[in-house]
């Protein structure tokens, strides 16, 4: 029984260590007419991701957060979090659910889905690149 649960566990670190996430990445993401570029420093323990991300949109201010998620195989699933300040001292809060795969050890692709406090609600498709 010991040694099923030991391969089961080192069949699992195994897996875990097929992807390592770790690293800077640069994705781009078009809202309509609105642009941005986004880099990201992610940590991955395990299966885990953490991390922090800078957007940067063509025009308007840049926004900051945080990154968290997991692995599993060759798929990830993360959220975002960010706050900004707005006109009148107000603070918009945005989360951010990505989900993607790995094409290789340099190239990321899948879906975001972002929704604010203010309501709005936007998706679609991105692709990320390490640096």
């Amino acid at each position: 029984m010991a040694f099923c649960l030991l391969l089961f566990l080192l069949a699992g670190a195994m897996e875990a260590e097929g992807i390592d996430l770790t690293g800077t990445w640069q994705s781009f993401y078009e809202y309509g007419l609105m642009e941005e570029s986004m880099i990201t420093t992610i940590q991955q323990v395990g299966d885990d991701i953490i991390g922090s991300f800078t957007a940067r949109p063509k025009v308007g201010s840049e926004r900051s957060g945080i990154i968290f998620g997991s692995v599993k195989g060759d798929s990830f699933k993360v959220n975002l979090l960010s706050v900004k300040e707005s006109e009148g001292n107000s603070e918009i809060i945005t989360i951010t659910l990505i989900e993607g795969k790995v094409e290789d050890e340099n190239n990321l692709k899948g879906n975001y889905y972002v929704h604010d406090s203010k309501g709005a609600i936007l998706n679609g498709a991105y692709k990320a690149i390490r640096i």
